[in-house]
């Protein structure tokens, strides 16, 4: 499944990968150091159903994915979750 993540970041657009950073981190763009200092975590959630979306904590940089039962589900929750917090603070 970890796996399965980043093979959709790379799949996505610039925009698509904008919008991951501001759900992940709740910023739209790094700071001028980058990403140096910078710590992102991915876990896989077990309290979340393959129906559910992914989470982000943004205070600690942490986004919870669900055991996905495939690739093709895992981009197309991850999407649905970027499009839902893409207006903000949002519950996704």
């Amino acid at each position: 499944v970890i796996g399965w993540f980043w093979r959709a970041v790379y799949s996505f657009s610039s925009e698509e990968r904008a919008q991951l950073l501001s759900f992940w981190t709740g910023a739209s763009a790094l700071g001028p150091t980058g990403f140096e200092g910078c710590e992102f975590r991915l876990t896989l959630a077990h309290h979340l159903t393959p129906d559910s979306l992914p989470e982000s904590q943004t205070c600690s940089r942490t986004i919870k994915v669900a055991d996905y039962r495939c690739y093709d589900e895992l981009r197309g929750k991850l999407l649905r979750a970027l499009e839902f917090g893409a207006t903000g603070f949002a519950f996704a």
